[in-house]
């Protein structure tokens, strides 16, 4: 087999890194079951992309071939499908390359950046290229404007109509989802189960981290901690996801020793302004919070996750979800939020989480609860604007978001950000609204007694159970395997849209899936 994986570019970031996981992954194969030769086909960009994949010793070769016309779109482009797969196909050919021995594996085709790619991949489907094509990210899931993008570039303004395009049907053509629940989304749209490869990501070591007596020293030093010190790091640039206020509100609640850190600042200038705000409020309130330590204080990331008595999570969404995974490979404890539609998966696969809790509950006493209700709608009815769909009705909206007011308390990671700010105010204030958090949520008195040398026989079951799992010798075989799959499919004469498009728009644009952390512009 010859394998051509493209992508938009090979940039620095998740999806590059991906790839380039997944070349080590392959090389890790024995001989026989590596492919001929790999492809890279990119728009010729490469920032950061290292030079070293998949491995010195591998069998394989990497080629890298431009094709300009597949990087992202110009600002009100028009597709067309046509044109593009004539322009890979014949790139492909040039290469020596064709349908009958080769496999394309397409890595996020459908997120909205070039809306000439799907209809392309449909055409060079029906020309006989069998295709894995892997969904990290979803333009329906808080992407309107990459949506938008979409539907008038392929002039599909009806949802069923523009989502059958966007993950064309063939036997010949498979779908690879980084969890469980997406392979769910994309069987609600009619995706067969038969042409559905759930495919973990890897997860690379950390290699030799250095010793905790030498690093604690150097990273309390930088970030003017006392010695004494417990340290929670929050290994993330912190983005609007990775919802910065509940940190704040974990260290407005910790006992005296325990200090938080976020590692990184986000790179988007619209993250950004929302990280400084939560910067400038914990600096005003005199919270145990460090920001941008890789950054401003210049603390390395190995010296970081080696002073970390734990490391901390409180994201409220993720497409996989590496630090559940990643945390016990630095030898922590991990702590903080759940996220039950992805670890569920990996409880699958044998690992525990006992540092974890599934909501921060606020009791309804310490908020305005018809503000909660308004700050919900109005970004529930923002985004059905911004994608164009009609909005729940309110007395319907309101049935839907009932449950999440159940005994008296709410979910901090639900609430509007400035609200988020208000509880942290008073909590700060006040020692009532502190000790009613905290008898509201009897979990946070673990998390916060935890410190470095804790339940190390957890941390060293759950990173042998990452290791047999999710190493790159691991996903390699996975990743041949639904290779394999592909290869022995027919190769279908037609080649036909999704039959319920829809379905993955109406899976993320609902009341309980939009938050207003992920959407909200907020400063101080």
């Amino acid at each position: 087999m010859n394998l051509v994986i493209l992508h938009h570019h090979l940039n620095r970031g998740g999806v590059s890194q991906v790839i380039a996981n997944h070349l080590r992954s392959l090389a890790a194969l024995p001989a026989g079951q590596q492919p001929r030769r790999v492809v890279v086909v990119f728009d010729g960009q490469r920032d950061g992309w290292p030079n070293d994949v998949p491995d010195a010793d591998a069998t394989f070769p990497i080629e890298l071939l431009t094709v300009p016309d597949i990087g992202y779109d110009a600002a009100g482009a028009v597709a067309d499908g046509s044109r593009l797969a004539s322009t890979i196909g014949s790139a492909l050919a040039a290469a020596g390359l064709n349908p009958n021995d080769s496999l394309l594996h397409v890595h996020n085709h459908s997120i909205g950046k070039n809306a000439s790619l799907p209809g392309a991949l449909a055409e060079l489907a029906r020309n006989g290229w069998r295709q894995l094509l892997q969904v990290h990210d979803f333009a329906e899931d808080n992407r309107p404007s990459n949506y938008r993008h979409l539907a008038e570039a392929l002039l599909a303004g009806d949802p069923d109509a523009l989502g059958g395009r966007l993950y064309p049907q063939a036997a010949h053509v498979h779908y690879a989802t980084l969890t469980q629940r997406d392979a769910a989304v994309l069987a609600e749209a009619g995706i067969a189960a038969d042409r559905l490869e759930p495919l973990a990501n890897p997860v690379a070591e950390f290699g030799d981290l250095p010793a905790s007596a030498v690093a604690r020293p150097r990273v309390h030093a930088k970030l003017a901690l006392p010695d004494d010190a417990r340290l929670f790091v929050y290994p993330v640039r912190g983005i609007r996801r990775k919802n910065m206020g509940e940190l704040l509100l974990l260290a407005a609640v910790a006992p005296d020793d325990a200090w938080f850190a976020v590692t990184l600042a986000p790179k988007n200038p619209a993250e950004y302004a929302s990280f400084d705000a939560w910067s400038e409020l914990a600096r005003r309130l005199a919270l145990r919070c460090r920001f941008d330590t890789g950054g401003q204080f210049g603390v390395t990331f190995p010296d970081a996750l080696a002073a970390a008595d734990a490391i901390v999570t409180t994201s409220i969404a993720e497409g996989f979800g590496m630090v559940f995974l990643e945390a016990w490979l630095a030898n922590r404890v991990l702590v903080g939020r759940d996220l039950p539609e992805i670890t569920t998966e990996f409880r699958d696969e044998g690992l525990q989480f006992d540092g974890l809790y599934e909501a921060l509950a606020i009791p309804l006493q310490l908020l305005d609860e018809r503000g909660v209700r308004e700050d919900w709608q109005t970004v529930y009815v923002d985004t059905c604007q911004k994608y164009g769909l009609p909005p729940l009705a309110v007395e319907d909206f309101n049935r839907r978001v009932e449950p999440l007011l159940a005994g008296g308390c709410v979910d901090f990671g639900r609430l509007a950000p400035a609200r988020q700010a208000a509880v942290i105010e008073q909590v700060a204030a006040d020692v009532a609204a502190r000790d009613a958090i905290l008898a509201a949520n009897p979990a946070l008195a673990k998390l916060f007694a935890t410190k470095q040398g804790d339940q190390q026989s957890r941390i060293d079951a759950n990173a042998a159970a990452v290791r047999q799992r999710y190493s790159t010798a691991a996903v390699g075989q996975r990743l041949d395997a639904a290779y394999q799959r592909v290869l022995d499919s027919p190769v279908d004469e037609t080649v036909a849209p999704a039959p319920r498009g829809r379905a993955v728009l109406d899976h993320f644009v609902t009341p309980e899936r939009i938050l207003p952390v992920r959407v909200a512009q907020w400063t101080t």
